[in-house]
């Protein structure tokens, strides 16, 4: 697609559009899921050391870190997706550069971390208490 006519930015016969195709296929499959005898999926619970939690079925599993609270393992099939087990993380960082008001330093520590399995042991339910703790104010940046 070009541009009918002459534009402030750009000349008329000036390319705005072009065609775009895949470079590869991805193929969107859903893995089968393993169940019992009864029928139902099977989620196995795992604590580790008293403070490592793992839940995982035939198909994907999930580690935390009962200490902090962060996830630090996430498998789908063979594949472990997070590197070097850093899961998503609470981040009260805002930019400094953004706010000229004076910004505190915040440390964030848990409360409390719970994780408690469905009776049908399809699913499981964790909750991880975080407190944001706001340290002396900083001066602003001028």
């Amino acid at each position: 697609m070009k541009l009918k006519h002459d534009c402030v930015w750009a000349p008329a016969g000036h390319v705005v559009a072009t065609e775009q195709f895949a470079l590869n296929e991805k193929i969107n499959k859903p893995s089968e899921i393993k169940t019992d005898t009864t029928g139902n999926e099977i989620l196995k619970a795992y604590e580790e050391e008293r403070r490592y939690v793992r839940f995982e079925n035939n198909n994907c599993g999930i580690s935390f870190d009962m200490a902090t609270g962060q996830m630090i393992g996430l498998r789908y099939g063979a594949q472990e997706v997070l590197h070097r087990q850093q899961g998503p993380e609470f981040n009260w960082y805002r930019s400094i550069n953004n706010d000229p008001r004076n910004w505190a330093n915040t440390q964030i520590r848990l409360q409390d971390f719970t994780w408690k399995q469905a009776e049908d042991k399809k699913s499981v339910t964790v909750i991880a208490e975080l407190e944001a703790i706001i340290e002396k104010l900083m001066s602003p940046i001028p």
